[in-house]
Formats: structure tokens, sequence, C-alpha cells
């Protein structure tokens, strides 16, 4: 999808607030307070491929949740390996974008 994508965010409150694409907010939502997962940082796509980043300690659950894994091209780090340990990893997000074209 090209051109200008509107897009609205929402604040949710995980420990602390933070603001998160409208359109997948309560999926963040949820797997940070019901689901106890970490999220690191999260984007609905505004049209393209979206991403769910999370802790390596979450990694399991996220898949056993059913999530997929994804690489992302325009993120360097969406995989990141200290020593023989994954610290984060990126998943596509269930969450449907619903982002419109301007």
């Amino acid at each position: 999808m090209t051109g200008n994508v509107a897009h609205k965010e929402k604040d949710i409150t995980l420990v602390h607030k933070i603001s998160v694409d409208d359109c997948i907010a309560d999926e963040i939502e949820k797997l940070n307070n019901v689901n106890d997962i970490f999220t690191l940082s999260s984007c609905c796509g505004h049209g393209n491929t979206g991403y769910i980043i999370v802790a390596g300690s979450d990694i399991q659950t996220m898949t056993s949740l059913g999530y997929n894994t994804i690489a992302l091209k325009y993120i360097d780090n969406d995989t990141e390996i200290e020593g023989d340990r994954i610290v984060m990893m990126a998943f596509r997000p269930k969450s449907e974008c619903e982002c419109v074209e301007k």
C-alpha cells in the first residue's frame, strides 16, 4: 500500500502507560496484562506488515499462543542474541490493521 496512511494511537496501561497503534492496542494490552508477556515494541504496520517484539523469556509463550515469528527487514534487531540466549524476537500481530489510506 502506498500513499499517506492515517492511523490512531490509544493509551493503554501496562506497568506504565504507553501509546500503541489503536488497531492493535487491545491485543497488546491483553498480551501484557492477561498473558504476562513483556512487549518491547509494536506497530500495526499502517497497511504493511505489523510486528510485536517481545522479550526472549516470552518467546515460548507467544508460540504457544499461536503467534508466528517474522523477520523484519526494516528493524535491525528483530531477533537479538546475547551469547547463546535470544533476548527478543518479532511476531506478527493477530489483529488486522484498520488504518485507511487518505
